[in-house]
This record gives structure tokens, C-alpha cells and sequence, in this order.
């Protein structure tokens, strides 16, 4: 099938927007910075760059990261459509 290319300002894009969409947008986007955030704090724990002390720290930050982004995750499945 043939694809037609419209060109389209970015303001109407954003007026004929789905209601709730910049809602979804934020809450995937917190879900990939909080994921990211659990991701790495675990990457470094792994590495005796931190000591022991910094490696307790680093664990905390990777428990409420990966918490964070499961409760973004939620929030987005149920969120609105």
C-alpha cells in the first residue's frame, strides 16, 4: 500500500492529542529515569569503587529506584487511556 506523508505543524499535533496522553508520557518516562537509577546504583555496587559503606548506600538507592519504577509501571498500565 501506498503512505502518505502530511506535513503537520507541531501545534496541531498537540491539540488533537488524546487527553490523557502527556499523563502516560510522564509516568513512562519516570518508569525509564527510576529504572535507570536502580540499574546503575546496581552496576556500581558491583565494583570496589565505593567501599563498604558506599555499597549499603548504593543498595538503598537500587531498592527505592527499582520501588520507584514498579510504582510508575503501575500507575501507567492504569492509568488513563
Amino acid at each position: 500500500p501506498q503512505w502518505q506523508i502530511e506535513a503537520v505543524s507541531s501545534d496541531s499535533v498537540a491539540l488533537d492529542a488524546p487527553r490523557g496522553l502527556w499523563i502516560r508520557r510522564a509516568l513512562f518516562w519516570g518508569f525509564l529515569a527510576s529504572s535507570l537509577v536502580a540499574m546503575l546504583s546496581a552496576l556500581v555496587m558491583m565494583t570496589p569503587l565505593a567501599g563498604t559503606h558506599g555499597q549499603e548506600q548504593l543498595y538503598e538507592i537500587h531498592r527505592y529506584g527499582g520501588l520507584t519504577a514498579l510504582g510508575f509501571a503501575i500507575m501507567h498500565l492504569i492509568g488513563p487511556r
